[in-house]
């Protein structure tokens, strides 16, 4: 029997610029990016049953894992571990967490570079602590979701922010009011079929914490269109020297007229930035697609709030 349900959504995002610093005596690396959330999302059903095992999981996609190596299981679980534990720590006779079952309505490309897997654990951690009446502050839900995957904290509320560390330290770039902030504009995404594997993106990046422009400062205080040379993703030039599509789509955004375009994350998703609400923008779509139909291309906004 269902006892509750809730509908959440979780949104892709794009790295503006990303240094890659230093690698870290424990084979991380130290980063410098930041992160901006955008409408293309994947929808999540979080549904509490009277019975069942503690956590199951079903996905419109089924090439992806729905057992415990797919991040919202993990955080499901990661969840009701660390609501229980506190619930023993403090001796409390609450009745058990009942089991949840999580359908995933996948959107968003995975392995893209876009977040999607950190996103939906975010999602789940979220909507299960408002189902399950968690106290986030108590349990330390920013560490737990630090714990499930770098990227994963910023989802939980994502803000256009700073990532620092392995991505995991973040610093919102918030200012008096949503309509002030300079992230407010139409994005196109062109995700060609091309896996990039993360650890391999590091594996052929190098390195370099000298001299580096300060990207927070970069994109707060001047236009997309003065970007060049400035905000850069230092995983695009390697990949891009194997997967020359990637620096095709770059060409085409320009020609487009897109304000600024880049790989995202280590790839293969490239994005273009253009004027919201611009006639242009939509144009610009309609021709890219064209240009690269075997791409999955998507258009929408960025969300700022």
């Amino acid at each position: 029997m269902q006892l509750a349900d809730l509908t959440t959504y979780a949104p892709a995002k794009i790295n503006l610029g990303l240094h890659v610093l230093r690698r870290r005596d424990d084979g991380y690396h130290d980063i410098d990016t930041v992160f901006v959330a955008i409408g293309w999302t994947d929808r999540l059903t979080l549904r509490l049953e009277e019975d069942g095992p503690p956590v199951s999981m079903t996905c419109s996609d089924r090439s992806l894992p729905t057992d415990e190596s797919n991040l919202c299981v993990r955080a499901a679980m990661a969840l009701r571990g660390a609501v229980e534990e506190a619930r023993d720590g403090r001796h409390e006779g609450a009745d058990a967490l009942p089991p949840v079952h999580i359908h995933l309505e996948k959107h968003i490309p995975h392995g893209a570079g876009l977040g999607g897997g950190s996103s939906n654990a975010a999602a789940v951690l979220r909507g299960l602590s408002k189902l399950w009446s968690v106290d986030a502050a108590a349990i330390g839900l920013e560490a737990l979701a630090a714990r499930l995957g770098a990227d994963v904290p910023f989802f939980l509320d994502p803000v256009p922010s700073r990532a620092t560390g392995i991505g995991e330290k973040l610093e919102p770039l918030g200012m008096a009011a949503p309509s002030e902030l300079p992230f407010h504009w139409t994005v196109i995404v062109v995700v060609p079929d091309i896996r990039v594997s993360t650890a391999e993106a590091y594996r052929l990046v190098t390195p370099n914490n000298v001299d580096r422009p300060d990207l927070a400062q970069a994109v707060t205080t001047y236009p997309p269109a003065a970007w060049r040379g400035l905000v850069e993703n230092d995983f695009e030039p390697v990949i891009a020297r194997r997967h020359p599509e990637i620096a095709a789509i770059r060409r085409q955004f320009e020609a487009e007229g897109a304000h600024y375009s880049a790989m995202s994350g280590s790839g293969s998703a490239v994005f273009g930035i253009f004027q919201i609400g611009s006639e242009e923008a939509y144009s610009a779509y309609i021709n890219i697609r064209n240009a690269f139909p075997g791409a999955r291309t998507w258009v929408g906004t960025t969300v700022i709030s």
